[in-house]
């Protein structure tokens, strides 16, 4: 008599799912990254010159060279490709921490250096996004809790540097707030120096009286100081 055949067993594994390689997962996610790059690329050159209520998702999609599709992708919407715009703006906005961490800062100066530095021609597309930032704040709650985070931050960081400045001079309790909040007002102005004279930011002379200005507010005693020395002499 033959053997009775062999009961065929049920799987219980589940088959193994191929993966991706790490390449090719390496690859989706650089290419995500250049996409989203230059989508905000786009809405930043779309927003400085077109203003935000005047570019549309598909301009900024038909500049980038994407579909709408992959904008959603990415953003949820228009407002949220503005505060990704400003974000990245606002990261290059100039540091007012000195150089040397170890040296006694110089408010005056770096402060100064930091007004100037905003009111120069390569920080054109910057200020004109944070007119437009302004502008969306006031209907855009997103638009305007970032601006609002984005300045309390700031003030923070000019009050403590004027704070470490003032080490061992005499000063009112909120000087440093104070002056901080001033200072970051003076350069919401200068946001809008193309519309009052465009050709201001290429001006040095400009430059150095605004400089002069955030010095003699900050330590008028030194600018007193230097007023009086004889030129080429050391008080």
């Amino acid at each position: 008599m033959s053997p009775a055949p062999k009961k065929l067993q049920r799987r219980t594994t589940p088959l193994p799912v191929k993966q991706p390689t790490t390449g090719s997962a390496r690859s989706r996610s650089r290419n995500a990254t250049v996409t989203r790059a230059r989508l905000l690329e786009a809405a930043a050159d779309l927003f400085s010159t077109r203003g935000y209520d005047g570019t549309s998702i598909h301009d900024i999609a038909r500049a980038a060279g994407y579909t709408i599709g992959a904008i959603y992708r990415h953003f949820d919407s228009k407002s949220s490709i503005l505060l990704e715009v400003v974000k990245y703006s606002i990261a290059h906005v100039p540091s007012v921490e000195p150089t040397d961490p170890t040296a006694a800062p110089n408010a005056a100066t770096l402060l100064g250096d930091l007004v100037v530095e905003f009111a120069l021609p390569k920080m054109a597309r910057v200020r004109r996004l944070s007119k437009e930032l302004h502008s969306a704040a006031r209907n855009d709650a997103g638009a305007a809790k970032l601006l609002i985070a984005f300045y309390a931050r700031r003030a923070h960081e000019i009050a403590d540097l004027i704070g470490r400045a003032s080490t061992g001079r005499a000063q009112s309790p909120h000087g440093g707030e104070a002056k901080a909040w001033i200072l970051l007002m003076l350069m919401v102005g200068v946001t809008h120096i193309e519309t009052i004279d465009p050709d201001l930011v290429f001006e040095n002379a400009w430059h150095d009286e605004l400089r002069a200005l955030v010095t003699t507010f900050l330590d008028p005693k030194a600018n007193i100081a230097a007023a009086a020395t004889p030129t080429g002499k050391k008080p």
